[in-house]
């Protein structure tokens, strides 16, 4: 598909953060804002990642079955990369057209 492979990904949050910036991930993955229990006046890419690993029941096998961040958010990236969350940008608005150089006449 000409993308790097989800699974070879190191730290997923960085790109979470851009989907986070760019859309409305906890309406989309539909988690309320109880799910969301941030201790920061804004929620965060990493609370929602946390929100989502507790839903999904996505815990580390050792650590004591703390939450799986980096499972959530290598989530998040494979549906983007199928097309469960669409992410587009509007083209640029094109720039004013610049007078012609050549001599008239």
């Amino acid at each position: 598909c000409g993308l790097f492979p989800i699974a070879q990904v190191r730290e997923a949050l960085s790109a979470v953060r851009l989907l986070w910036h760019a859309l409305d991930l906890p309406r989309m993955y539909n988690l309320r804002p109880a799910e969301l229990d941030d201790d920061e006046d804004e929620l965060s890419p990493f609370g929602f990642c946390a929100a989502l690993a507790e839903r999904k029941g996505y815990r580390l096998a050792r650590g004591r079955g703390a939450l799986d961040i980096h499972r959530a958010g290598l989530e998040v990236l494979k549906d983007c990369v199928d097309g469960a969350v669409c992410l587009a940008f509007a083209p640029p608005a094109p720039a004013a057209a610049a007078p012609d150089p050549r001599p008239t006449g």
